[in-house]
């Protein structure tokens, strides 16, 4: 009698045969009374079962265990020794066939009560009924059961252990049970799912690879290797690699000198594991991807898993031992490398006088890997220790180009990822680490290529900041300098990143393509970077390829806008009107107005500017008295000025009358002559004269406006996109007659001022005086001059700039008559914080404050989708708003478009929040203001899915909104 093991490999069976594939019958009489001829690979086993609790059906999708089982009694009796025809017999044997029963979970609860506190019980059980209740267990996914009966098999086999070696010294018969092979056997099927924990592995593992002396196998252990005392072949592949990883995920205190034993059986059972497997040949071909045709079939698949997981074993071994130990590691290399596992490639002979000896036996271990294109395994065992040893950094610094190499071609987040932490690794750990510039290169391109710039610019502001010193080995080039100067340039709240690779650009001095030498001072400019925008200008604004810098209208523009603000924030850091700059030298202002054309273009500017000082602080105080009224009007004065309601036009109602609210874009009926563009800009007109900008900082703005103009020369021939580069530029800097001019131009050559030049125009006006920027908006109605989205976002945001919420409101209406889809975010968003703000001001009208709401809410619903442009803080904000001016309906609006769903509707805010708008919404139903089954529709959907009990309390609609007279 005797529980007999056999794996072999098969194709997957159907489902309604894979349900009923493996079979652990138990029969309680001899097997050699039922035994039947040996049956081929694949056959089922079949046997005649007496008891409903002694039998178990085993499924499994994974790789058939087929287990045979020898009927055995459960008695104390010991079972019958094994014979060596048995042993060496490779056939499957079959048995009666016999309809299995349904497993029950007596056997399971007898077991668990009979085991506490009778060790004697545990010793008086078969081994194969350890088998037999440890897979009913793992079928029914209790896996701490089965963990419970691995740790008796280990027990007991210790105590049949002492008591073989005191029957021993006795001379006594010594009985025996092969525990060994019902710990293999455990191993097999309790691989998939992993159901026992990483000690009874351990521990099953040990008991595997070791047998009692008194088993009669040992006697022919030295004239047959295949039962020899470690009895490799009994564990499948996937076993091995289970027991690797135990040993691997093993505790830090675990010690290596105490298992050095068992750790040495294991690497003997791993090699003759994989040598008794397969052909070394055929194996070694197979992996490197050449059609292996060997003698049988091969698990490829668990065979790498294996090797894998040995490869991460040696690697464990030299990571928690010392010197003592690179012996056992050597002797785990000497299994891959008898077996043809490392590959010629794999070897590298800088590697040879290496004194690190982990080294020497990783670096082969980690190109196999390499090779075999397990490339996350070779990042795990690439482990750099800091060292001041030359040679062992130059090592480091091959391999870790050789293993970030593999991952970025891989290129996979994960792998980018990986290797940009690999990286970081380096660096840390030596000072003088110098990886080569072209993997850097591959590793920026990569990461912009694959979407991944982000990771890549972290990467570089990280060895920028912490190792200035070598900071010529990462300097980003080409294409992905572009990408991450713009990914830099456009997150403002780090604008520290973009004047970093600014600095490093200067400090460098890169070869740069011609071409994408503009891209990057004009980013420079639009990241607010003053001091290496204007160095970065004057390095390349000279030479025979200057008129690539100065010749660029992105440039000009960009450099001329930042200029202008920043005269514009410190006023009394220069003289006003005179050009001249403190801090710049005489030179260069000299050169700045040689470069802005003549001298009386700019004492006519200069004038232009002290001119217009007293005329600036008149309209200012105008300015304020208007956008008082206007913002903190009394109730009482709704009546004398009352504010727009949203349906108030930007024109008049006559006016509206004459013009259509359609105005397609007709280029025959647009401005076509020089005395139309005057007219847009007519002082007759009852508004604010428009000042010219108090500009103080003009020296290196008008150097590079000049610059580009003489690039253009003659600038009759100028294309239209220059000149209103051009227009742009001197609307900035307050020369709205140098604007017109440039204008002016186009209109001379028959060309027809587009959208944008009428734009550039707005915005200059819009900068000084919004209502006059609105005037010319109107004028270009006229003319049949269709304004977009852009333009009337500049409106807004200059009107609410001044304060001038009413004007705001104008455009916003307007804009909507217009059929303008959708304005510029800024705009929109800044239109409704100052509505509601507005309403939200004690001094605020009722009638104002209820048209500000309702301005604020028509802006969000026009929106394409207001739920990604407004937070649930706007919708809190509106709710409240609409509650302090008593409307329930507007409060239940706001609540609904931005506040539903995107809050959490259970917490004690919300419910607070949901109960005030409906109190409210019952009030108004009450006085008229809202009829009731709307009432009861705003009610249900505030009651809704929440349900909570306060809400369900106080909130229901037949309790709060019962109409009279019901």
């Amino acid at each position: 009698m005797f529980l007999r093991l056999q794996t072999f490999y098969r194709a997957p069976l159907s489902i309604s045969r894979r349900a009923s594939t493996f079979s652990l019958l138990l029969r309680q009489q001899h097997y050699n009374q039922h035994r039947s001829p040996s049956l081929s690979h694949g056959s089922y086993f079949r046997g005649r079962p007496l008891s409903t609790a002694s039998q178990c059906l085993l499924r499994t999708s994974e790789p058939p265990v087929f287990l045979s089982s020898n009927a055995t009694e459960v008695s104390t009796k010991d079972p019958v020794e094994i014979s060596q025809n048995e042993v060496h017999d490779s056939h499957e044997i079959g048995v009666e066939e016999s309809q299995p029963e349904t497993v029950e979970k007596d056997d399971l609860d007898e077991y668990l009560e009979r085991r506490q506190g009778h060790p004697s019980y545990l010793k008086k059980l078969h081994p194969s009924v350890f088998v037999r209740l440890a897979a009913l267990a793992i079928k029914q996914n209790l896996f701490g059961v089965a963990n419970t009966i691995a740790s008796d098999v280990v027990s007991v086999a210790k105590m049949q252990a002492n008591e073989v070696a005191r029957l021993s010294a006795h001379n006594l018969p010594i009985p025996s049970k092969d525990y060994a092979r019902t710990a293999t056997i455990l191993l097999q099927f309790s691989c998939f799912p992993p159901a026992l924990s990483d000690a009874n592995v351990l521990d099953l593992c040990k008991l595997a690879l070791e047998r009692p002396a008194s088993v009669d196998l040992l006697k022919r252990g030295v004239e047959d290797q295949s039962s020899t005392i470690q009895h490799p072949h009994t564990l499948s592949l996937d076993s091995l690699s289970r027991v690797l990883r135990a040993v691997i995920r093993s505790p830090t205190g675990w010690s290596i000198d105490r298992q050095r034993g068992f750790l040495q059986s294991l690497i003997k059972a791993v090699s003759h594991r994989i040598a008794d497997e397969v052909d070394v040949e055929p194996v070694r071909r197979s992996f490197v991807g050449v059609p292996a045709t060997p003698s049988r079939r091969i698990d490829t698949a668990a065979l790498s898993r294996l090797t894998r997981m040995f490869f991460r074993f040696i690697h464990a071994i030299l990571e928690r031992g010392d010197d003592s130990h690179w012996g056992l590691a050597y002797e785990a290399l000497e299994v891959v490398v008898r077996n043809n596992l490392i590959p010629p490639e794999a070897i590298r002979v800088e590697d040879k006088g290496l004194a690190h000896v982990p080294s020497v036996i990783m670096s082969p271990i980690i190109h196999t890997c390499l090779v075999h294109g397990w490339i996350f395994d070779a990042a795990d065992l690439l482990q750099l220790k800091a060292s001041s040893d030359v040679r062992l950094k130059a090592h480091y610094e091959a391999l870790v180009e050789d293993v970030v190499s593999a991952l970025l071609d891989s290129r996979s987040a994960k792998g980018i990822e990986r290797s940009a932490e690999l990286i970081r690794i380096a660096y840390k750990h030596f000072p003088n680490f110098a990886l080569n510039s072209e993997c850097m290169e591959k590793f920026y391109d990569t990461t912009c290529s694959c979407g991944l710039r982000d990771t890549g610019a972290a990467l570089y502001l990280h060895l920028r900041s912490r190792y200035p010193a070598q900071s010529a080995d990462f300097l980003p080039k080409g294409h992905s300098l572009l990408l991450f100067l713009e990914a830099f340039a456009k997150a403002r709240p780090n604008q520290y990143a973009a004047k970093l690779l600014a600095r490093h650009v200067l400090e460098r001095r890169p070869r740069i393509a011609k071409h994408s030498v503009p891209t990057i001072i004009a980013l420079c400019a639009e990241a607010l970077l003053v001091e290496e925008s204007r160095q970065l200008w004057d390095y390349y604004a000279q030479g025979t390829d200057k008129i690539t810098v100065t010749g660029n209208p992105r440039v000009m523009v960009a450099l001329v806008k930042l200029f202008a603000n920043e005269g514009k924030k410190d006023k009394t850091k220069r003289p006003v009107g005179t050009g001249k700059s403190t801090d710049v030298p005489d030179g260069v202002v000299s050169e700045a107005l040689q470069g802005a054309g003549s001298a009386a273009e700019l004492e006519s500017l200069s004038s232009r500017v002290q001119s217009g000082e007293q005329r600036s602080r008149e309209r200012s105080e105008a300015h304020a008295i208007q956008n008082e009224r206007i913002l903190f009007d009394r109730e009482n004065a709704d009546e004398a000025n009352p504010p727009d309601s949203i349906a108030n036009p930007l024109n008049s109602p006559e006016e509206e009358s004459v013009i259509s609210t359609e105005f397609p874009f007709d280029v025959n009926n647009t401005i076509s002559s020089t005395e139309q563009l005057d007219s847009l800009s007519d002082p007759s007109e009852d508004y604010p004269e428009s000042s010219t900008m108090e500009y103080v900082d003009i020296p290196f703005a008008l150097r590079v406006l000049g610059e580009f103009e003489a690039a253009k020369e003659p600038l009759r021939s100028a294309t239209h996109f220059d000149l209103n580069a051009i227009a742009r530029a001197r609307a900035l800097l307050g020369d709205f007659t140098g604007c017109l001019n440039a204008l002016r131009i186009i209109i001379d050559r028959k060309e027809v001022p587009d959208v944008f030049d009428i734009n550039v125009v707005v915005e200059a006006l819009a900068i000084h005086d919004p209502r006059r920027a609105a005037l010319m908006v109107k004028k270009m109605l006229q003319w049949n001059v269709m304004p977009d989205n852009v333009t009337f976002g500049t409106l807004i945001n200059h009107a609410l700039n001044y304060g001038n919420l009413t004007l705001a409101g104008r455009c916003f209406a307007r804009s909507r008559s217009l059929k303008i889809k959708e304005l510029t975010p800024s705009a929109v968003a800044r239109l409704v914080q100052a509505s509601l703000s507005a309403a939200l001001r004690p001094s605020t009208g009722q009638r104002s404050a209820l048209q500000y709401i309702q301005r604020a809410y028509d802006v969000i619903v026009s929106s394409q989708s207001p739920r990604g442009a407004f937070n649930s803080k706007i919708g809190e904000q509106g709710v409240k708003a609409a509650l302090r001016r008593n409307s329930g309906e507007l409060a239940f609006k706001f609540w609904d478009a931005l506040v539903k769903g995107r809050v959490d509707s259970a917490s004690p805010e919300q419910a607070k929040l949901r109960r005030q708008i409906v109190a409210q919404v019952r009030k108004d139903c009450e006085r008229g203001a809202l009829e009731w089954n709307i009432g009861h529709k705003y009610v249900d959907d505030l009651v809704g899915d929440h349900k909570s009990a306060a809400v369900r309390e106080h909130d229901r609609s037949s309790r709060l909104l019962q109409e009279p007279g019901r």
